[in-house]
């Protein structure tokens, strides 16, 4: 009697023991369980493994059916076999009817009712039988038990170094390369088949290859393997899999989401995707077929829910969308939804509801920074400034641009009519005063320019000018004829923000023009805007000095995303904190994808105690180096104190007389340049530090 084996597994399942126990017990107790999942992601090796464990359970009557190459009237048939029933389907259920024994079904998406209809005739007739499938879209039979397989976690990276392994000799993780390999697993979204895949191309390729490469990550995603299904030939062929399942309106739809980097809700799906083919088509029940089918994936946020597609998966979406010619035309609309939702909400950032514009831009930043540097980068000003225009005036800017932002690099850009809110973006972001200051008079000489943006700028001007010990008469003058006879809350916290900066240019007392910030700030109603001005008049000495009120201060900081404010109140504490928290504090800011890295505002304000830091363990040399950098930006007023490890006092001229080549190179040294290299010191001294407290423990 011939039967249909398990295949035979030839490499190891890794990552997945806690799956097989799962769907084990979830097979014990169901007729029928349906593995899902998108593809790649493992689910026939995850139902051949179960089912190895299993065989002992079942008498070793465990039979798996490849249905991937079949017809609709083949499953019948199929399953005749697989038990060795001589007669037709009725003879398999009079064969089973006693018995006790489980059916691996393989790929039933593509059959999903003629397999529907012979399992739950078999379950129904056969209480013995257990029937797992796999498919990339539930069966929908009554008692069907549904194990949902998600890309791998941590063991991705194991995962990856097993299969490298196969094709070069010797390789293993280290820490030297352990960054490279989680980018290069998290590009592929640790889908199994996808970290195959691209560890095949090791054999020829440097990880720093793969990684680059894997900016297109379907071009590399191929493999020339002779004895697997064409499906697993390439992650482009698994997407070609459940691509030519969809129907005509689900295929527009998953190929328009592919503009979404981080997902979208609903509403935005609807509002960008639903024109031409989609003008008359329900987006929510396109989008739960997409679900249903292993497309998309739905998470929850908050209390609504959010549709993402995987990075492959948008990335061969993408793909689609160019075949289609409509790639311009879903980024215009995005790029009008955005402008749209950011129009009604962005004046709230001045209410006690500011979060709500910062819980939005954090959800869309990755969507709108994708496409605001494609424009940027292919020359669609147009394009471009539609995009920065609602962004920059929210004065939230930070979570979508970075502060090097490449605006130089739009085409014509100072002719375009809405060229002001590029020069707000240069006013709010830069740390010379010339600068600040010329970009805010452009934007004060622009007609029709919105006043709270202007005001924004003429701020920024004063502000920045008193952190090089300069006045801005001019911008603070103006900005004062601006606020004149307007009895608008946020224009005259604006003007006591630059008047408490000009009155610190001067070292003038400070203490009326921080109880002025204050009450302004009380008046305009946003959480952040008095979280910053007590925490300016903390900083002052003008206000309570207690833990628990820079504590309450920090928490909005926090909470509103400022990480920048956050690190004033941790170095307001830090006598109170370890330098281990110290430390990693530094890291988290210095890591930052904003204006902080990279620019002026960490040397300035934190320069000094990072190179305490430095000193302190040791790493003279650096903190020579940084405090150069802290006297080329004009801010070392202070020159605190600290120690080098023989016991003398550190200082920024004592560092210029002990190591003068090293004090004279941070005085020119880039600052991003910089930034990574105090952070690599900063990052070695915890690392050293953990080791140290492990062994201790031992």
């Amino acid at each position: 009697m011939w039967t249909a084996p398990l295949p035979v597994e030839r490499t190891p399942l890794i990552g997945r023991e806690e799956d097989v126990a799962e769907l084990i017990d979830l097979i014990s107790a169901s007729a029928v369980v349906t593995v899902t999942g998108p593809g790649g992601v493992g689910k026939t090796r995850l139902a051949i493994r179960a089912a190895h464990q299993l065989q002992g359970e079942f008498n070793r009557e465990v039979y798996f059916i490849d249905l991937s190459t079949a017809d609709p009237t083949d499953v019948d048939s199929l399953l005749c076999e697989s038990i060795g029933a001589a007669g037709g389907f009725d003879t398999v259920i009079e064969l089973l009817r006693l018995r006790r024994a489980l059916l691996v079904l393989d790929c039933c998406e593509r059959l999903l009712g003629p397999v529907a209809h012979a399992v739950s005739a078999l379950t129904s007739a056969c209480p013995s039988v257990r029937v797992l499938t796999t498919s990339r879209e539930m069966l929908q039979v009554t008692g069907e038990a549904v194990f949902r397989v998600n890309p791998l976690g941590s063991a991705a990276v194991e995962l990856f170094e097993s299969r490298v392994r196969l094709v070069r000799r010797g390789f293993r993780i280290t820490a030297a390369n352990r960054k490279v390999v989680d980018e290069i697993c998290a590009a592929v979204d640790n889908l199994p088949l996808a970290i195959e895949l691209v560890a095949s191309h090791c054999a020829h390729l440097t990880l720093g290859e793969v990684a680059e490469r894997l900016t297109e990550p379907l071009d590399l995603l191929d493999s020339d393997m002779r004895d697997t299904p064409s499906r697993h030939h390439g992650m482009r062929q698994a997407m070609d899999w459940s691509w030519d399942m969809l129907d005509p309106l689900e295929r527009v739809l998953f190929s328009r989401l592919s503009m979404f980097v981080g997902g979208c809700g609903a509403e935005a799906a609807d509002a960008v995707c639903r024109f031409g083919a989609l003008a008359e088509a329900d987006v929510e029940t396109l989008l739960a077929a997409l679900v249903r089918r292993s497309l998309l994936v739905a998470e929850l946020d908050g209390d609504r829910v959010r549709y993402r597609l995987l990075d492959t998966m948008r990335a061969y979406g993408a793909e689609r969308l160019d075949e289609f010619a409509e790639t311009s035309i879903v980024r215009e609309r995005y790029a009008d939804w955005v402008d749209r939702i950011l129009t009604q909400i962005g004046p709230l950032v001045a209410s006690l509801r500011e979060q709500e514009v910062t819980q939005w831009l954090e959800r869309e930043a990755s969507t709108v920074r994708l496409h605001l540097n494609w424009a940027v980068a292919n020359g669609e000003t147009d394009l471009a400034l539609k995009f920065l225009r609602p962004v920059v005036a929210t004065d939230r800017h930070r979570f979508v641009i970075e502060g090097s932002w490449p605006y130089e690099r739009i085409p014509a850009w100072r002719e375009h009519p809405d060229a002001a809110y590029i020069w707000l973006f240069v006013a709010l972001t830069s740390s010379d005063p010339d600068t600040t200051r010329d970009a805010a008079m452009a934007c004060l000489r622009t007609p029709g320019f919105p006043d709270n943006c202007a005001s924004a700028a003429l701020a920024e001007a004063v502000r920045t000018a008193s952190h090089w010990r300069r006045k801005e008469p001019g911008c603070l003058a103006e900005l004062r004829r601006l606020v004149e006879t307007r009895d608008d809350a946020l224009l005259l916290f604006r003007l006591a923000w630059a008047e408490y900066w000009d009155t610190a240019a001067n070292g003038d007392d400070v203490i009326l023009a921080l109880e002025v910030l204050v009450a302004r700030a009380i008046d305009v109603g946003s959480p952040t805007m008095l979280a910053l001005a007590r925490l300016f008049r903390f900083l002052n000495g003008a206000g309570p000095q207690t833990e628990s009120e820079i504590l309450k201060i920090r928490s909005v900081f926090v909470e509103m995303r400022f990480r920048f404010f956050v690190s004033f109140c941790d170095r307001a504490t830090a006598k109170l904190r370890s330098d281990v928290d110290r430390i990693r504090d530094a890291i988290t800011v210095m890591t930052l994808g904003d204006e902080v890295a990279g620019s002026a505002l960490w040397v300035r304000y934190f320069g000094e105690e990072r190179a305490e830091l430095l000193a302190r363990h040791g790493r003279n040399v650096v903190a020579a180096t940084l405090l150069g950098a802290v006297e080329a930006t004009g801010s070392s007023r202070r020159h605190r104190t600290s120690t080098f490890t023989d016991g003398q006092a550190f200082t920024a001229d004592r560092a210029r007389l002990q190591f003068p080549i090293e004090f004279a190179q941070g005085t020119t040294m880039r600052l991003d340049e910089l930034s990574v290299l105090v952070r690599s010191e900063l990052e070695s001294i915890l690392a050293a530090t953990e080791a140290s407290r492990e062994v201790s423990a031992l």
